[in-house]
């Protein structure tokens, strides 16, 4: 997709790798599961003598006040399907279409507000991470619910939102990750995460990794 020469993926070693355990946001409220599976992880990476760091990012605090405002996504899904809310509302799922409501009320100076403050954040987060070789964060809070466990329109909410959590600051500040599967009584995933544009050097980590875990 970026046009880039092939380059075979040999996996790095990871003796020495400078990584980073994204604190804050990203390890709020785990489930127990996904806490037990990303402990026995970090042990076990720490074990393969990586240079091991708790990381504090501001960022992500500053990242819940812009998406406050309205959120830049559900302003934009609305700018996209306002005439179909308009002629076929009954026609959209209802958990999808409050939030694309929801991104209606939003300004267009909100708007260009949050994009401005996005801008400089992704910056920011650029410049922060650039001591590290990755983040390491559990993909998502919680394991997958059953379709049973959200069919209250109020559970459905914190669900998605602790599933999309993790994966949605990836996307907010233009970096790059990867999910590894860890054992566990239910799927748990491992976010290697990566500046912009280090999609190949991520590759190989992930490449040892994944021997390591035994993935």
């Amino acid at each position: 997709m970026a046009g880039a020469d092939f380059i075979p993926l040999e996996p790095l070693e990871l003796a020495g790798l400078r990584v980073g355990v994204a604190d804050g946001l990203p390890l709020d409220r785990l489930d127990d599961t996904v806490a037990a599976a990303f402990t026995a992880a970090l042990e076990r990476i720490d074990a393969a003598g990586v240079r091991l760091s708790h990381e504090a990012l501001p960022q992500l605090d500053a990242m819940l006040a812009v998406n406050a405002k309205g959120g830049i996504v559900p302003t934009e899904a609305c700018g996209v399907l306002r005439d179909w809310l308009g002629r076929r509302a009954a026609d959209i799922d209802p958990n999808v279409r409050v939030r694309v409501e929801r991104g209606c009320a939003v300004t267009p100076a909100d708007y260009e507000d949050m994009l401005r403050q996005r801008s400089a954040l992704v910056r920011d987060m650029d410049g922060r991470l650039t001591g590290l070789d990755i983040l390491v964060m559990p993909t998502t809070a919680i394991v997958a619910p059953t379709i049973a466990e959200v069919a209250d329109s109020g559970v459905f909410a914190r669900r998605n939102a602790a599933v999309l959590r993790n994966t949605s600051i990836i996307n907010f500040f233009d970096l790059c990750a990867i999910s590894l599967p860890l054992a566990a009584a239910m799927p748990v995933g491992l976010m290697l995460v990566a500046r912009n544009g280090h999609d190949h050097r991520l590759l190989r980590i992930a490449a040892a990794m994944t021997r390591l875990l035994g993935g």
